[in-house]
């Protein structure tokens, strides 16, 4: 389904999924006040990661064969 509605970028939404998933199951079993961890970073680090994300999907192509090779 996101292959067909994604086509350029259906490995990014599949892997930004899974991220969503794993951000909310830590933010269930390990929240302490103002803690940093994979899935939620600091502001700062969130904006260069979403300039870095968007820089990939502009290349998505190159991406396909790690995505394939991980699947």
């Amino acid at each position: 389904m996101l292959r067909r509605g994604f086509p350029r970028t259906h490995y990014f939404a599949q892997a930004k999924s899974v991220q969503m998933v794993a951000a909310a199951r830590c933010a269930e079993t390990f929240d302490p006040p103002g803690s940093v961890n994979l899935w939620r970073l600091t502001d700062d680090l969130e904006d260069c990661l979403d300039s870095i994300w968007e820089n990939w999907l502009d290349d998505a192509g190159t991406w396909q064969p790690f995505f394939e090779r991980v699947a």
